[in-house]
């Protein structure tokens, strides 16, 4: 992804505590995982926290997932190491850092939006020493709240450039490509012929082009069947469209159907793009079906 902009973003610190003589610091940030914004586009939305204590008994998001301008984006999400605390070193010392939170939204319209201060509650565990009555010192946890908020972040949303001729509404980064299962294909029956659209980024059904336009003369669309697979890793949304084509040829001979455009907008080279699957060929055979047999004698 691209180098975010509103990356290490300052904070309002909340909690910072003391344990002994060594000064404990939790903080969390918020980022984005774009600097330049199009109207559509998903962008990720990411929280931090970097800690000097690495014992944290729970995160809790305390605020409402309120976004004005944006679209939440529902899907799944993969393992991306997103809640693993890793070791760094923070102005000399060893400290603790891990995503938190995140989120996947679409700007609606282009302007000024505006991402509000998130709050979370972060239980943090200390060793303790309790006096008990019969075993008198025994060594134990405590678990002390602490209640960290992001700064608010504003995003400048972009207006699409003027589209080009053909554009399908989709943006991010994709291709476009066909298949023949392989098998026999024969006249006047039914063949598959699949088609599939995947990337990063945004896309749905009606981004797809119309097939019909690109099938040679002879051969005949039936059915069509439409799957979409959507997954967020880490900061990107990858897409898969895919269209099963039940085509028919009229008469045997070979096919020719044509790669198939598609065009899209690519927010980091900031301009539409036009990719191609490849040219795939059809062979339809005939059937042969068996004569009459021919009576040579008759009683």
């Amino acid at each position: 992804m691209r180098n975010a902009k509103y990356l290490l973003l300052p904070i309002i610190l909340v909690c910072c505590l003391t344990a002994g003589e060594a000064k404990e610091t939790v903080s969390v940030e918020a980022s984005l995982s774009s600097e330049r914004i199009y109207e559509g586009e998903p962008v990720a939305l990411s929280v931090s926290i970097t800690t000097t204590n690495p014992d944290i008994a729970y995160i809790e998001l305390m605020s409402r997932e309120d976004f004005q301008g944006f679209t939440i984006l529902n899907v799944p999400t993969a393992d991306a190491g997103d809640g693993h605390l890793t070791r760094i070193q923070k102005n000399g010392e060893k400290a603790y850092t891990a995503v938190i939170y995140r989120i996947m939204l679409m700007p609606n319209a282009p302007g000024t939006l505006t991402i509000p201060s998130l709050e979370f509650n972060i239980g943090l565990s200390r060793p303790a020493v309790i006096d008990h009555p019969f075993f008198g010192h025994i060594r134990s946890t405590t678990v002390e709240d602490a209640v960290l908020r992001t700064k608010p972040v504003k995003a400048k949303c972009n207006r699409l450039p003027r589209p080009a001729g053909g554009y399908s509404g989709a943006i991010g980064n994709f291709t476009i490509e066909g298949s023949v299962p392989p098998g026999k294909i024969y006249a006047d029956s039914p063949a598959l012929v699949i088609f599939r659209i995947s990337g990063t980024g945004y896309i749905d059904s009606s981004s797809f082009p119309d097939i019909r336009k690109h099938l040679p003369k002879g051969i005949v669309l039936r059915t069509e069947e439409e799957s979409s697979d959507f997954i967020c890793v880490g900061e990107e949304l990858q897409s898969t469209i895919e269209l099963e084509c039940t085509l028919v040829a009229e008469e045997p001979g070979e096919y020719v159907v044509p790669p198939i455009p598609f065009t899209f907008f690519d927010p980091v080279a900031e301009s539409y793009r036009t990719v191609s699957s490849k040219q795939l060929t059809i062979n339809a055979e005939g059937i042969d079906i068996p004569s009459k047999p021919k009576v040579l004698h008759s009683i």
